[in-house]
């Protein structure tokens, strides 16, 4: 019976109770202990006789003294086994943690006081706070996405769970390998200032150990390297610590520290549970990571097919490189970007385009030249890299951010092959660069696509204006072949009407010869001419109300040289009206339709129809001819094309009829299209408006 136990009445048993490894105790109705066994010596490191007669709150932890006083007063109302957990006071001052199980204690039928026994479950009880911990740590960082944020709030209960004074999180740079403090708990402001304004250098204050993936534990200032006894500990009267490294997606991203002000704050089972925080980290820090590098991917990919359609809708330079300012400036979200172009002598850089940034007014930026010579340094690296990363100090790049009042930027080369055309300087306006290895290869693939961009805009201008040069040169040697023409077709026909005396059969039919071919020859100079006209832009329309049935019979009435083999057959439709339109463009355009079906048909018929619609016209032309094979449809209408291109081929002319008549076409707002099969012929439709449109010649 215990309570004889405890009264001394089985004397002789009295030896084993104080070997049980659990605490049996006695405690009076008024809360004074009586009794208690050896246990409790070995438990809480406390004589017995320094406890017997005090009260038992005075060695509870003050928040569990409301819990023992209801288990004191349930006991005393005679509930039988209460149980309860409380925190005890170890003779060193640290906390035990008992769990309980008290019942009444009896004399002559009367409650007199408790009896109970106590086991230390103090490791289960951390055991299963580090859990929660743990538990709570992964919920709290599950789907966190900005790292720096799920750092700092894993501080709190990394610091409640080891017990100690602080913790913090050092963060390794991506750019230089040095380590820099992103999060603390457990210092003051001041204290908290300057560590944040700390680098330490790769394998420095801890000798490189958690870079081999080693946990570090100190256990006093005098197992510390120099450095960091001078630099953290004693400034900060830090005594020991736990550092675990942060491996995230294979690469040392930083460490996680807790720090004590007593030396030996930690045992083994703390330093676990800072190893498990510190995994639980790594693998969100992980997560947060691999996320932000898909979302730069994307966004770099969305950038790429913006500057590429961009690409395609505009190929003036100065436009294409504001646009790219804007882009690259939306994508690296910073403070401005400049688009340089390198002068034709290579000589000199001139900005062109820039987005972000009010230091310069558009006359200071337009006026401002960077010589090559005084850059040659940031040059050489360009050759080299392709990207220079510059300061304040950079005797060279340092000249970019001073006109443009910024602290650091990135200079991307834009070259095509060999040459360097430009560069794009992107400016931030603190001193650190803030660009990583992800922002350079984004940086390589938008420069390039701008090179790209730049290179077409300029190759475009090239063109257009040797386009422009050759239009005006066919032109001009156009007018100059057609004034002699004149003059011969002139003197021929005179001739032909014996206007200088009279001729014999075989001298006309010459002068007949000469005649047909000098005309051929005219036509294919005033062709030529209408098209340098059409290319140069110098068609002026000169729209009028014209009767559609008039406009018809002209045209068909013009028709006096056709071949005699062929039957040209004329059909209008009815309420043909009027429409407002240039005539003259209109008639050459139909009349080069039906000299291209006269050509190619050399027996059959040429038929000639026009109709009405609700919005305009239709004009066609049908012949007998061979046909023009499907895959030929659209190349007819190029210049310099027609449906056979062999050296071989029956019909002259130089191709230019159907490419004038699909220009004209679009002038006045119209269409024209075919529809043919090879040995049955071809119908050629013109459509004309019955008002103008305003349509834009694609091909202008």
């Amino acid at each position: 019976d215990r309570r004889d136990l405890v009264d001394g009445s089985i004397g002789d048993r009295r030896d084993l109770v104080d070997e049980l490894e659990d605490v049996l105790y006695v405690v009076e109705r008024d809360g004074h202990v009586s009794w208690l066994n050896r246990a409790f010596e070995r438990r809480l490191g406390w004589k017995r006789e320094e406890w017997i007669g005090r009260h038992f709150g005075a060695f509870l932890h003050p928040d569990d003294l409301a819990s023992a006083a209801d288990v004191q007063e349930r006991v005393l109302s005679g509930e039988a086994h209460v149980s309860v957990e409380l925190r005890f006071r170890h003779a060193e001052g640290r906390w035990i943690v008992g769990e309980l199980r008290a019942t009444a204690r009896r004399a002559d039928g009367e409650i007199t006081g408790v009896i109970g026994v106590g086991r230390d479950v103090t490791e289960r009880s951390r055991s299963e706070a580090r859990r929660q911990t743990l538990l709570d740590i992964a919920c709290d960082v599950a789907g966190n996405l900005d790292v720096d944020t799920l750092l700092r709030r894993a501080l709190r209960p990394t610091v409640d769970s080891l017990g100690c004074d602080g913790a913090l999180v050092l963060r390794e740079e991506p750019d230089t390998g040095d380590s820099r403090i992103i999060a603390d708990l457990g210092f003051t402001e001041a204290e908290s200032l300057g560590l944040r304004a700390t680098r330490f250098k790769r394998g420095v204050p801890l000798e490189g150990r958690l870079l081999r993936g080693e946990t570090v534990v100190l256990a006093d200032e005098g197992d510390a390297p120099l450095e960091l006894r001078e630099t953290i500990l004693r400034p900060l009267r830090v005594r020991s610590l736990i550092a675990a490294p942060l491996y995230a997606t294979g690469e040392f991203y930083g460490s996680l520290v807790a720090f004590s002000r007593r030396p030996g704050a930690f045992d083994l089972f703390d330093v676990a549970q800072c190893e498990a925080i510190a995994r639980l980290l790594t693998s969100a820090v992980g997560a947060a990571e691999l996320f932000r590098m898909r979302d730069r991917e994307h966004r770099l990919e969305v950038a790429q097919v913006r500057l590429a359609e961009e690409m395609i809708s505009s190929v003036d330079a100065p436009v294409l490189l504001g646009r790219i300012c804007c882009f690259v400036r939306e994508h690296f979200a910073c403070r401005e970007v400049t688009a340089f172009l390198l002068g034709d002598e290579e000589g000199e850089f001139a900005p062109v385009a820039r987005d972000g940034g009010t230091h310069l007014s558009r006359e200071e930026f337009d006026t401002i030249r960077i010589p090559c010579s005084g850059v040659s340094g940031l040059m050489e690296r360009l050759e080299v890299d392709g990207i220079a990363h510059v300061r304040p100090d950079d005797p060279d790049g340092g000249r970019f951010l001073d006109l443009f009042g910024l602290r650091s930027a990135m200079i991307v080369g834009l070259r095509r092959g060999p040459r360097l055309l430009g560069i794009l300087s992107i400016g931030n306006a603190s001193p650190s660069t803030g660009f990583d290895s992800g922002d350079e290869r984004a940086a390589r693939r938008l420069g390039h696509l701008a090179a790209l961009g730049l290179s077409n805009a300029r190759l475009f201008a090239e063109l257009e204006s040797a386009n422009k040069l050759k239009s005006e040169f066919v032109a001009t040697m156009s007018h100059e072949l057609r004034t002699p023409l004149n003059v011969i077709l002139g003197y021929a026909d005179l001739l032909i009407d014996e206007g200088f005396g009279p001729l014999e059969k075989e001298q006309s039919e010459t002068l007949e010869r000469m005649s047909r071919s000098a005309r051929g020859l005219c036509e294919l100079v005033n062709a030529t001419l209408d098209m340098s006209r059409l290319e140069a832009g110098r068609v002026e329309l000169r729209p009028s109300d014209i009767a559609v049935s008039k406009l018809f019979r002209e045209v068909a009435d013009a028709q006096s040289e056709r071949p005699k083999e062929v039957e040209f057959v004329c059909e209008q439709g009815r309420g043909l009206g009027v429409i407002h339109t240039d005539g003259g463009k209109l008639k050459v355009a139909l009349s080069n339709l039906l000299s291209n079906a006269f050509k190619f048909t050399e027996k059959g018929c040429v038929t000639f129809t026009v109709r009405r619609d609700p919005r305009g016209v239709e004009f066609s032309v049908r012949d007998t001819g061979p046909g023009i094979e499907e895959e030929m449809h659209e190349a007819v209408f190029e210049s310099f094309r027609q449906g056979d291109g062999s050296s071989s081929r029956r019909h002259g002319g130089a191709g230019l009829g159907l490419y004038i008549v699909r220009r004209l076409a679009s002038l006045l707002g119209g269409r024209v299209n075919l529809e043919s099969r090879v040995g049955e012929g071809t119908t050629f439709r013109l459509w004309i408006p019955a008002a103008p449109l305003a349509v834009v010649d694609p091909d202008a």
